[in-house]
């Protein structure tokens, strides 16, 4: 009759499924990371909530950064809170944190840069009436007749005349602006003087007007 008793397992048996059940429990270990790598529901509500007042902060100093305002013209800048307000821009006129440029100017971000439309043609006007008074003076070097000297109220009248100032100036204010930025240019191109009269008189260099008396006599050397 055959004997009830379990049959024991060998040792060779034992040992084969000891390693299979240590490599399972290791791979496990590996591919579960432990619980404390994840914060928990509350820490990560917080975390959000730090991110999001951080974020608010920053956008609150670029905002201000960004919309600082202009310190009034009349304004004294060691007076002024250099924190709150920007020095007014050269060439510019602050009031109440905003700025104006000037006639002859125009606004370019935070500065004022001179107009470029205005300055070629005061500087156009400028050239015409420089190369009259050089003709004029060589016709009298020439052949005697013509003028040298020329009054500061007819070089005015004369630039009223001129195409440029019908075709590209269109308001008054900028209309005078040009006149002026063009008279101030040809008193550093010519001589000037006071007639006995007291008035402001103008006339081309002696060199200029001598070269200018060569070329219209064909004679350039």
């Amino acid at each position: 009759m055959p004997s009830s008793t379990p049959k024991k397992r060998s040792k060779s048996e034992h040992n084969s499924s000891s390693p299979s059940s240590a490599s399972k429990s290791s791979l496990s270990a590996i591919i579960e990371p432990p619980q404390s790598l994840f914060p928990s529901k509350g820490e990560f509500l917080r975390l959000i909530a730090v991110l999001a007042i951080a974020s608010a902060v920053a956008l609150s100093c670029d905002f201000f950064a960004t919309s600082k305002t202009f310190c009034d013209t009349n304004v004294d800048p060691a007076d002024s809170l250099s924190d709150s307000c920007e020095p007014c821009p050269s060439n510019g006129e602050c009031y109440e944190g905003e700025v104006e440029c000037i006639y002859g100017y125009r606004r370019h971000g935070k500065l004022c840069i001179e107009d470029r439309d205005i300055n070629e043609t005061a500087n156009k006007l400028s050239e015409w009436v420089e190369a009259g008074l050089c003709e004029a003076y060589a016709q009298v070097i020439c052949y005697g007749t013509g003028t040298v000297w020329v009054r500061e109220n007819d070089m005015w009248n004369d630039l009223d005349e001129h195409k440029l100032m019908q075709i590209v100036v269109s308001d008054h204010t900028t209309y005078a602006y040009t006149k002026r930025r063009a008279m101030e240019t040809i008193a550093k191109l010519l001589e000037t003087r006071t007639n006995l009269h007291g008035l402001l008189e103008f006339k081309c260099p002696d060199a200029l007007a001598y070269y200018c008396a060569c070329l219209c006599s064909g004679n350039p050397f």
